[in-house]
């Protein structure tokens, strides 16, 4: 940053100084874009339909008061670490649920009264979706979205087996996958095993038609090959 603002002090400043501003412009350009998609009904450079040069006197007061934070976003990030901490062994999809469900209200208890006079009279958290709910909906979203390990409900039970079908396709694929690459080398081994045998003065081996073999074969005249070089090198030291 010192040499940016001291940037008269070089000795090609003439030249250096429209690169510079150029530079500093097209940041300037980026910033400017990205905050007229996130804020720009709010800055005065942009031209905000809320800036605070048009509004009223009360309107500013009641803003000053406001409080801007993030706490929505981030309070199931914290669910998960303090859940995390106390059941190290928990699956990260259980502990993604359970703080979702937590966060989002529907399993939030009723608050609770006040003991005094003047607190009693307060007003109290509403209980969650699934806590006040009529017993017949209830018992419906448990038979048909319940997660428990022995008795699941039936749409879950069709996504856990989705689930494990998509597992085992995936592992097919996979052992496929590695197998068709190791053919691919063995044939690329038998290539090269046949041109050596080609260009040898005495043939070697055969060559056979399963790819596992030849490969083995490959494997043996690759050996052969080095022995002979490290031979012929010491023939020519000597």
């Amino acid at each position: 940053m010192d040499e940016l603002r001291q940037f008269q002090t070089r000795e090609d400043h003439e030249s250096y100084e429209p690169f510079l501003r150029e530079i500093l412009s097209l940041f300037g350009q980026g910033i400017k874009t990205s905050l007229e998609r996130t804020m720009g009904k709010y800055l005065e450079n942009t031209g905000g339909i809320y800036r605070n040069s048009i509004r009223e006197e009360w309107e500013l007061e009641k803003v000053s008061k406001l409080l801007a934070h993030n706490n929505a976003a981030e309070r199931p990030f914290a669910v998960v670490k303090a859940y995390l901490n106390c059941f190290p062994t928990m699956k990260l999809s259980t502990l993604a649920n359970y703080s979702l469900a937590m966060t989002n209200g529907s399993h939030q208890a009723a608050g609770t009264q006040g003991k005094t006079a003047k607190t009693k009279l307060r007003p109290t958290k509403v209980p969650g979706i699934a806590v006040s709910s009529p017993y017949v909906m209830r018992t419906a979203v448990t038979k048909l979205c319940g997660v428990r390990r022995l008795l699941p409900g039936s749409v879950t039970a069709l996504l856990r087996g989705k689930y494990a079908s998509d597992s085992t396709d995936a592992n097919t694929r996979r052992i496929a996958h590695t197998q068709a690459e190791l053919d691919k080398k063995a044939r690329g081994h038998l290539k090269k095993g046949i041109k050596f045998n080609n260009v040898s003065p005495l043939p070697i081996l055969c060559t056979f038609p399963c790819p596992k073999i030849n490969h083995h074969i490959h494997l043996f005249l690759r050996t052969w090959k080095n022995l002979w070089r490290i031979r012929r090198q010491n023939w020519k030291n000597s």
